[in-house]
């Protein structure tokens, strides 16, 4: 047996290892986080070209070539007026933009970019800053009085307190109080509709029954949330509420939906499997170009995509190409009009077939053969366009030699007596 001294031993011995152990975890997690470098800032401006810009635009302004299709029109960079932010100063840190492009934004058309690498994925954050007029610097925190002012750098989340019927019962008038005049008496998001964000531009108040979180549902981003507000919304700070209020209004929020619902609301992001048989190349060709008509008459990919990256060759340039796209996510691409914004509303109602699925990925598998052809078809093209301009040019050369030497030889005919 154990004795009193011995377990008491063990205990902290144990509690020991445990702290040692978030503290590694914690370091580790930090030493995953990049610093700002020339070949990030480079990265980054790649990767934005190919992704970002046709919605945010080439110069970060947010009036791509896409952004007119959107009823929530893309972020302004250059602005750099964000809405999901962890910090007294209402500024976003840099893992607050991380995690915006990797989970992406729910009833958006701003989708997950979790399968890009985390490189990339920071490289995105530093280029993304780079726009912007101010720079965007978090101070160091600073502890707010017991108000909630005069706090500075990252808000502090107090560890979470029990939520009893007490804490419920609060919860419930801090929310008639607080959050009922937009998002409702049952948070259903129907109290006051007529709402404009800071660019004029028309919003709504969420319903927080169907679980659509523009940011993340964890309980601690959900405090955050409430204390810092969304900025440039009808959505206030709530300072005021720092504590075990902001707590009990989290577990009110949450307790309005499931985690099933909140799990179904989540990004799709394409990591599914999809099983389908690969159907014939040629139809597929056919069936993205417009050539063959979709059976429930959606639109073709052409309309929007390229496959090529040439525009002129390879089709539309509203949303991004898709040459290598089956070789990036696998035949989970498939499912992308049935689950990504702002694909979604255009084939609801006229879904693809799954024998259309599989004809499309018999095509997408061979996306960069396709490029390399087209290519080849513009360097034929260039070169069978500069034989023939070298014979124009010739040719007119030609006669003007032969006009000349004709001029050369009647003046010299004349300067001999002869007579033309």
């Amino acid at each position: 047996m154990i004795g009193p001294q011995r377990r008491s031993l063990v205990g902290v011995r144990v509690s020991l290892l445990l702290t040692a152990l978030i503290i590694l975890f914690a370091a580790v997690a930090a030493a995953t986080t990049p610093p700002p470098s020339q070949s990030l800032l480079a990265l980054g401006k790649v990767t934005y070209a190919q992704e970002c810009a046709a919605c945010h635009g080439t110069d970060g302004h947010g009036k791509g070539i896409a952004a007119a299709l959107m009823d929530i029109k893309p972020r302004d960079f250059v602005a750099a007026k964000y809405r999901l932010v962890s910090t007294w100063e209402r500024l976003p840190t840099d893992e607050d933009l991380f995690n915006t492009i990797t989970r992406g934004l729910p009833g958006t058309a701003m989708p997950s970019w979790k399968h890009l690498s985390e490189r990339q994925r920071w490289g995105l954050v530093y280029y993304v800053k780079s726009f912007a007029t101010t720079p965007i610097s978090v101070r160091p925190q600073q502890p707010p009085a017991p108000d909630g002012s005069g706090g500075e750098g990252i808000v502090t989340v107090p560890p979470e307190p029990v939520y009893d019927a007490a804490a419920e019962k609060r919860a419930r008038e801090l929310y008639n109080d607080g959050c009922a005049s937009c998002h409702g008496p049952t948070g259903k998001g129907d109290g006051v509709q007529e709402q404009k964000d800071e660019d004029g531009l028309p919003t709504h108040p969420r319903d927080l029954t169907e679980a659509v979180f523009k940011g993340s549902p964890d309980p601690e981003s959900l405090y955050r949330r409430i204390i810092t507000g969304m900025p440039g919304t009808p959505m206030p700070m709530s300072d005021w509420a720092l504590g075990k209020d902001a707590w009990d209004l989290v577990h009110y929020v949450l307790s309005l939906s499931t985690p099933a619902q909140r799990e179904a609301a989540t990004v799709w992001t394409p990591s599914e499997l999809v099983e389908l048989p690969l159907g014939d190349l040629d139809i597929g060709k056919s069936l993205l170009t417009g050539g063959r008509r979709l059976t429930n008459r959606g639109p073709s990919c052409r309309a929007c995509h390229s496959v090529s990256g040439i525009g002129a060759l390879g089709g539309g340039v509203l949303g991004p190409d898709l040459t290598n796209a089956y070789h990036k996510f696998g035949a989970a691409m498939i499912k992308w009009p049935e689950h990504v914004a702002p694909m979604k509303p255009i084939y609801t109602g006229k879904p693809l077939t799954d024998e259309e699925k599989g004809h499309l990925l018999a095509f997408f598998r061979t996306g960069i053969g396709r490029a390399t052809d087209q290519i080849y078809q513009l360097t034929g093209i260039g070169a069978i366009g500069a034989v023939v301009l070298f014979l124009i040019i010739h040719w007119i050369w030609r006669n003007r030699g032969r006009e000349v030497r004709r001029t050369m030889y009647q003046r010299s005919y004349q300067d001999r007596g002869g007579i033309v």
